[in-house]
């Protein structure tokens, strides 16, 4: 969603799915719309916990971590025998700073995208290496982001991950108040498959198509933070092994773009609004790809 539309658009994406008594209870305010998106996901999946707080909240009590990486995992994540309280912990405190200096590092380049990512992600939990190379989001926990800083090499890489997740997240939300597609149950079928925009293979077309907006969100962040480079004296180190390059990231985009419409299939299964995003995806690539070579990253 983050560079497919403005964040005015999103807003008003987002009130579609959020529940209307909550809404109605605390108004249509950035708290209103954060706890009736909570209240709508927490139908979705009761054991998810409702925060009331004004943000997002980076978990950090281990009991809380472990039923969160159960419901991403659909079974509860059990100690490693080698993990003892103190890595525990240690390594919660670790992951915990680093996801809030990256956040810090989002909220000074953009405070915008900080204010969508504190309405719609209600949580961002870490858990074990071993147990997290899959981190990310999940339908089954809409608003959830699990994240492991470890995994990545730098605070940009940890700052594009997270702007990967929560353009899923919205991406999610979305689907659930504007249908995506005609029927959910064919997506499940082989000939309606498409290739990803990240990993180059193929996928169903949710996936897929959550990997474009995945990647357009990273082209976005990028292109921004170039521009804003260009007025800093220290500017922001923009190194990164996490995604392709933009040159190639731009090249995988189109590619799954044109994976969809020639799937006759496929592009039966997309839903007037599943048409408009790709329809605004392609628009967007295109528009990257003039300054993809500046980007040089």
């Amino acid at each position: 969603m983050l560079g497919l539309y403005n964040y005015s658009e999103i807003c008003r994406s987002l009130v579609h799915v959020c529940d209307p008594e909550t809404l109605g209870r605390y108004g249509l305010t950035p708290k209103g719309l954060r706890m009736s998106l909570q209240s709508r996901a927490q139908q979705f999946e009761p054991d998810l916990p409702v925060w009331d707080t004004e943000s997002t909240v980076i978990v950090s009590a281990s009991t809380t971590e472990k039923m969160l990486s159960g419901l991403f995992s659909g079974t509860p994540e059990k100690d490693a025998e080698s993990d003892s309280l103190p890595t525990a912990e240690g390594r919660r405190r670790l992951n915990s700073g680093r996801i809030s200096e990256a956040l810090a590092l989002l909220q000074s380049m953009d405070p915008h995208l900080t204010e969508i990512m504190n309405v719609a992600i209600s949580c961002i939990f870490t858990g074990r290496p071993e147990a997290v190379q899959d981190a990310g989001v999940s339908p089954a926990a809409p608003g959830v982001i699990r994240a492991n800083p470890e995994l990545h090499r730098s605070l940009w890489e940890t700052v594009e991950y997270l702007v990967g997740c929560i353009s899923k997240s919205l991406m999610i939300y979305d689907e659930f108040g504007q249908l995506h597609f005609h029927s959910r149950h064919a997506l499940t079928r082989p000939n309606a498959y498409a290739q990803g925009a990240l990993a180059l293979r193929d996928f169903p077309l949710d996936t897929v198509m959550r990997s474009i907006a995945e990647g357009i969100a990273i082209l976005n962040l990028r292109a921004n933070a170039l521009f804003q480079n260009l007025g800093l004296r220290q500017p922001i180190c923009m190194n990164s092994k996490l995604y392709p390059d933009s040159r190639t990231l731009t090249r995988q985009i189109r590619t799954a773009i044109q994976s969809i419409k020639s799937n006759s299939t496929a592009m039966s299964l997309l839903s007037i609004r599943g048409q408009e995003l790709l329809s605004r995806a392609q628009k967007r690539v295109e528009e990257f790809a003039d300054v993809s070579l500046a980007m040089q990253c």
